[in-house]
């Protein structure tokens, strides 16, 4: 059966950017709904940046690094969250990613939310 991100396999590069920027604000209005904040990390790196992986599909802008802390009270900072509680909130949010159609997650870097291009994400 296929997954939810092979229904772009064969789109252009420039439909795939169009679908993540479609399903990027679902994402982050979710994460809001579920009482968290962000900040957003990586988004987009140029062709000959040294940061991160070199065919890195932040490059091709079809990806984003979210940084989610909890939302403060009023008057509060942001409360950071452990390494656990991070795992589990990324593991809930990637699930819902998925639902959308964003590529599947990249253990050990699960703060990246992408669309998959030319087998990579």
């Amino acid at each position: 059966m296929a997954k939810a991100h092979d229904v772009y396999d064969d789109k252009t590069l420039g439909e795939r950017q169009e679908f993540f920027a479609r399903i990027l604000p679902l994402l982050l209005i979710h994460i809001h709904a579920k009482g968290y904040d962000i900040r957003i990390g990586h988004c987009m790196r140029c062709r000959n940046c040294y940061v991160g992986k070199k065919h890195s599909v932040h490059k091709e802008k079809l990806a984003i690094d979210l940084n989610i802390t909890k939302a403060p009270a009023p008057g509060e900072r942001p409360v950071l969250l452990t390494d656990k509680e991070a795992e589990a909130v990324h593991n809930e949010f990637h699930d819902y990613w998925d639902s959308l159609g964003g590529a599947p997650r990249i253990k050990g870097d699960l703060n990246h939310y992408s669309v998959s291009y030319q087998n990579r994400w």
